[in-house]
């Protein structure tokens, strides 16, 4: 089975990940850091990560990074997460793929 589990749902390597390995395009992650997370105020409306292909104008997740942190938060929505579909947060470190499920 090569890793994966034939009895999971929605298997897939997170948002933080597939952005490392450029297979999200970092414009369809906003990104909100130290320098503009004050005064913000925004809507955004995500599109599922692991089903949708990412197009232009979509926005895949939001990616928290605050300066001397050493991990980052991810926003993304699961769709293929079967009952467990939804939005997820995820502590990704800056330098590595590890992660860890904070919320969903």
């Amino acid at each position: 089975w090569m890793g994966n589990y034939p009895d999971v749902q929605g298997l897939s390597y997170g948002m933080g990940y597939k952005l490392k390995l450029h297979w999200l395009p970092r414009s369809s992650v906003v990104k909100i850091g130290d320098s503009n997370l004050q005064g913000l105020n925004d809507r955004i409306i995500m599109s599922p990560f692991d089903w949708d292909a990412p197009a232009e104008g979509k926005v895949m997740g939001i990616q928290l990074s605050m300066h001397g942190y050493p991990r980052d938060i991810y926003f993304s929505y699961r769709r293929t997460a079967g009952k467990e579909a939804g939005v997820y947060a995820v502590l990704q470190e800056k330098e590595t793929p590890n992660s860890e499920l904070i919320d969903m």
